[in-house]
């Protein structure tokens, strides 16, 4: 994360702005928010931020939020 991302997206206050072509390019990148319908209900958007493209190897933290690094994974499809 760059020095002005914050790690949430608030309810409430925050605004996010939306476009379709990143998508058709490929240009998605670590950091990044998107939109995509839910694998659990279709009908559902979801908002998520990139934390790792296909092949990265990232840090999964401990679920207390003391930051503790249990474990790295590498992103799959």
């Amino acid at each position: 994360m760059g020095p002005s991302m914050f790690p949430t997206i608030n309810a409430t206050g925050d605004i996010l702005l939306l476009e379709k072509l990143s998508t058709r390019f490929q240009k998605i990148r670590s950091g990044d928010v998107v939109i995509a319908l839910s694998p659990e209900n279709p009908r559902i958007l979801i908002c998520k931020r990139v934390l790792g493209l296909e092949g990265e190897r990232v840090a999964v933290l401990s679920p207390d939020g003391r930051g503790i690094i249990q474990r790295y994974i590498t992103v799959g499809i």
